[in-house]
């Protein structure tokens, strides 16, 4: 009995005592911000040497348990300052305070496709737009918002229609006939670029941008990619330059919600100064005088039908209307330390000045979520973004009629509303009349996983896939058929897709010794994308009122089907080192393969090699040069390539006669095949110097590019004994693109609560055709000249108009007694490439409020209204200036005599490619003006709100220019110019 007790006694005490050893501590506390003592989610609690963390909940509390006694504890949250805490067993409740971290928030990170740098550690050229600036602007397309902003990106807008497009360029046209259009990607995901625009809309909005359906707030900031560093790793889909876009993420913390509201209304800002009724009708009275011709009823109503006292301003009328847009967003964020999530929303109608009631519609939704274990070894990042958008614009832009109806003309509507056509005269409500409508359905999405398999080594699977769907319906109802028109009422029904998918694996490797970092990079890309289009005519309805519904129609057409299938693969690497972060390479390697080349040539490698020197880390530079805060030389070379091409260049292809023979038609040749169709090439170096001086309170940077493009893909001209038209062929032309970069930043006042910033940057880009064997046998002779720009047309020399019989002289210049000839007579004199471009941003802030001014310049020759106006004298308005025209023999003017015959008009075709149009195209635009005000915090915590911001925005507000049209930028005569806007809105977060 004895023995069996002892023995229970020993064995609950051992019990007693391994629940001791085993009996958990628990560690508690709360965390705030030292700054205004408010809890903060979303901190990172650790137990250092030990994989037990956590992080704290919405009101900045956080639970620990561990088997240990003793330790210390890590608390870290990103934008504060690392603080450690010892505990023990009598010391496990805490209050911890943690100070912002400011130098950590001034370390951007910039992201560089594949991976992240350090802005100041970066070796390449990366440029950052962040989501502040973009919402600075009333824009609908983020392309918009980077007009002047980023040094060596060209962004043109080509339309003030709503869905319109946008010209890219990145440091200039590498190549002389394919694509010049930078890789896209958002979040990661290849986005095309190509236009949604058909046969039906491309005149209403040319070049549709696909990026309409991309709202700017979403948007977390755009990085463009310049040099060969910074987009060798993206190989042959980098050759023109890499616009990453990356939208908005779930962040740690407390759930927030926010809501933006802005109404805005778009103007016409320039217009142009035309005849009045009077001054036109002198001007085509004297026409007929200088022909020696009787006007008649048929040849000049304006003269002897319409009413000679009515005048009226079509421009005023046609495109004078008042554009109102609304837009709405909401989104609602919050998460832990190990779950994060973003839901947006947003909904907008952007008007038209035409008349009628037109607009385009898109609304997008938007999920984000971010996962990652306790031990932050697994981290996974979903996305996806679905848009509709809707547009029931007509297919015509009225800006042509606008400016060439005669100001006398009758009136194109009766009392009733109905179309009045008068003979001679386009109607522009009949466009107005006929229904257009356009739906265009956008969906990406992303999927990141990454695994940290060793402290060193990490792998990760990046996938992702877009699709665009754009349905366009144009109907022809009798109602806007003219009497004299031989068309009937009809259909058209067009559909454009584009499929496209992405995966990529990827290993990466990063290990620190003593004063040395190595990373590599080590991944494959496989792609492929699908284009679809079709366009069909349907005819027969029994009426009108069945025009949209092609079951109804009694004929189908088919005038169009397009398919297209792009597959793309390829290998690629990094190799980084870095020697306390003071001595930096970079070395990128991609091995490209494209199913656009020959069976042969599909594989191409391409390389690059970076390195930067921050010298400001030297002990001997911090001696010498107390004021350098910051100094870093840079260099870089490499190659990329270019597939931007087509699909199916080097097969053959045959076309079908176009004239039946015994009721069947025959097939010739076109095109003959070429399987030695190969990569085109593009060698970039780059060189650049980066400053900052006075604690950074200066910032400088200068960078000298050269990009040489050779083994041009281009269309090369047969001879008719070879049976076929062309072939796509590799020529050893070669084309060079050079140019100085500068960006200056600087903190000019700092001083209580009033601050003042400025920004410049200024691009000196040169484009140059250094070599073309045989160009004068191509079919380029009359295109292009060596050792001149791309953008240099060949024309005839205007020498001006002579004084005895009022018609414009071109100058002869081979003498040959016949005048100006094609194509001997054509000269290249004027660069219509831009000479320089940038912008100049002012911010000014005091307590609550912040004022954001930005000027766009641009110095650059254009073509100038003479490309629209060519023949002063028929029945067509015309600009005033042509009122200084010859009048009588012996009189010196720089504009020929009115005439009412356009085939009479020897000079009429020389004047079209003539120098004549040439004029200067340079301007400076108010591009945006932002005016915000933020509610105090005393007012915010009555009202029991984070934040409220009402603000006033402005765009394209007014442009100082020489040029002679409606604007300097697109300078399209016969295209609606980009809208002055003004817009009021009020931005709330909960």
């Amino acid at each position: 009995m004895h023995k069996k007790t002892t023995i229970i006694i020993v064995v609950a005490a051992l019990c007693f005592f391994f629940s001791t050893k085993a009996q958990h501590t628990k560690l508690t506390g709360q965390v705030n911000t030292s700054l205004d003592n408010k809890s903060l989610p979303g901190a990172s609690i650790r137990i250092r040497s030990t994989h037990i963390s956590s992080y704290t909940n919405q009101d900045g509390r956080f639970i620990l348990s561990t088997t240990e006694n003793s330790g210390t504890i890590v608390i870290s949250h990103v934008g504060y300052k690392t603080k450690e805490l010892s505990w023990n067993s009598t010391n496990t409740i805490f209050k911890i305070s943690l100070e912002e971290d400011n130098s950590e928030l001034k370390e951007v990170e910039i992201n560089a496709g594949y991976y992240t740098v350090k802005n100041k550690l970066r070796t390449g050229s990366i440029s950052r737009v962040n989501s502040e600036t973009i919402s600075s602007q009333p824009v609908s397309n983020p392309l918009a918002a980077l007009i002047g902003r980023v040094p060596g990106l060209e962004v043109t807008q080509q339309t003030g229609i709503p869905g319109g497009g946008f010209g890219i360029q990145i440091r200039g046209v590498n190549s002389i006939t394919s694509g010049s259009q930078p890789l896209y990607l958002i979040d990661g995901v290849p986005f095309g670029s190509h236009s949604l625009a058909s046969s039906l809309s491309n005149s209403i909005t040319p070049q549709s941008s696909p990026f309409n359906s991309l709202s700017p707030s979403d948007i977390e900031s755009i990085e463009i990619l310049k040099d060969a560093d910074a987009t060798a790793i993206y190989g042959s889909r980098g050759a023109n330059g890499v616009i990453l876009i990356t939208t908005k993420k779930g962040k740690s913390g407390r759930t927030t919600t926010e809501f933006n509201y802005y109404h805005g209304i778009g103007k016409v800002s320039r217009k142009m100064d035309l005849l009045n009724t009077s001054q036109y009708l002198i001007m085509r009275n004297e026409a007929f005088k200088n022909d020696v011709r009787i006007p008649t009823t048929v040849s000049a109503p304006d003269l002897l039908v319409w009413d000679q006292q009515k005048s009226t301003d079509w421009q005023n009328i046609l495109i004078g209307g008042t554009a109102i847009n609304n837009n709405m967003q909401g989104s609602l964020s919050g998460g832990n330390g190990q779950i994060s999530f973003s839901i947006r929303g947003v909904y907008g109608e952007e008007g038209t000045v035409f008349p009628g009631e037109f607009k385009e519609s898109k609304g997008s939704g938007a999920l984000n979520l971010n996962y990652q274990s306790i031990d932050s070894k697994f981290k996974t990042n979903f996305s996806t973004q679905y848009a509709v958008n809707s547009n029931n614009l007509f297919s015509y832009d009225l800006t042509s009629i606008a400016l060439t109806t005669p100001p006398n003309s009758p009136d194109f509507l009766d009392t009733e509303g109905k179309l009045v056509f008068t003979p001679s005269l386009s109607n522009p409500y009949q466009d107005l009349y006929r229904k257009y409508n356009a739906g265009t359905r956008n969906l990406i999405g992303n999927l990141n996983i990454s695994y940290q398999l060793l402290p060193q080594l990490m792998v990760k699977l990046t996938g992702g896939y877009t699709k665009t769907e754009r349905n366009e319906i144009r109907t022809l109802p009798s109602t806007t058929i003219g009497p004299t028109s031989s068309s009937v009422p009809s259909a058209d029904f067009g559909t454009n897709s584009s499929d496209s998918w992405i995966a990529e694996p990827q290993v990466n490797y990063q290990n620190k010794i003593g004063k040395s970092t190595f990373s590599a990079l080590l991944g494959s890309s496989f792609q492929q994308s699908i284009r679809k289009s079709q366009l069909i005519n349907a005819s027969g309805y029994q009426n009108d009122q069945l025009l949209e519904n092609i079951q109804a129609a009694t004929n189908l057409k088919l005038s169009n089907s397009d398919y297209f299938n792009y597959r793309y693969q390829a290998i690629f690497g990094r190799l980084n080192y870095n020697l306390s972060d003071t001595y930096l390479l970079n070395f990128t390697m991609r091995r490209d393969g494209s199913s656009r080349f020959g069976k042969d040539r599909q594989f191409a490698n391409f390389y690059a090699l970076g390195a930067a020197w921050i010298f400001s880390n030297e002990d001997f530079i911090k001696q010498k040069l107390p004021f350098l805060s910051f100094g870093k030389l840079r260099a870089s070379y490499g190659t990329t390539g270019n597939d931007q091409i087509g699909d199916y260049q080097f097969l053959e292809l045959w076309k079908s006669t176009a004239s039946p023979y015994g009721g069947t038609s025959g097939l010739y040749p076109v095109r003959i095949a070429n399987p030695n169709y190969a990569w085109e090439i593009s060698r970039k170096l780059e060189t650049g110097i980066e400053l900052g001086l006075i604690k950074d309170r200066i910032r400088l940077s200068v960078a000298f590019y050269q990009n040489r493009s050779s083994n041009q893909l281009v269309g090369y001209s047969l001879p008719p004994s070879s049976g076929a038209i062309s072939v796509q062929s590799n020529l050893p032309a070669l084309v060079e693109n050079r140019g100085l970069e500068f960006e200056i930043s600087t903190t000019n006042i700092q001083s209580g609560e009033f601050k003042w910033e400025s920004t410049l940057n200024l691009t000196l880009p040169r484009n140059k055709l250094l070599a073309y064997p045989d160009i004068e046998k191509s079919a380029y002779a009359s295109t292009y000249t060596i050792g001149k720009s791309l953008q240099t047309p060949m024309l005839f020399h205007l020498t001006g108009v002579d004084p005895k019989t009022g018609i414009y002289l071109f100058q002869d210049l081979d003498q040959n007694g016949k005048g100006a000839t094609f194509p001997t007579d054509l000269l290249a004199i004027y660069d219509l490439n831009k000479k320089a471009y940038g912008g100049i941003g002012n911010t000014f802030s005091y307590k609550g409020f912040q004022l954001d001014v930005f000027l766009q310049f641009t110095r650059q020759l254009g073509t100038n209204y003479m490309k629209g106006f060519v023949s002063p004298g028929l029945l067509s308005n015309q600009p005033e200036v042509v009122q200084s025209r010859w009048q009588n023999e012996g009189s010196s003017s720089t504009i020929q005599k009115f005439s009412s015959q356009a085939g009479s008009e020897a000079s009429r075709a020389y004047l079209l490619n003539g120098d004549h149009k040439i004029s200067d195209a340079s301007y400076l635009r108010l591009k945006n003006v932002s005016l915000s005000y933020y509610l105090s915090r005393k007012i915010l915590e009555k009202i029991k709100l984070q934040n409220v911001k009402i603000y006033f925005q402005g765009q394209n507000l007014f442009t100082i220019t020489k040029y002679r049209g409606l604007d300097p930028e697109n300078q399209n005569t016969g295209s609606l110019p980009p809208l002055s806007i003004y817009s009021f809105g009020i931005q709330l977060t909960l």
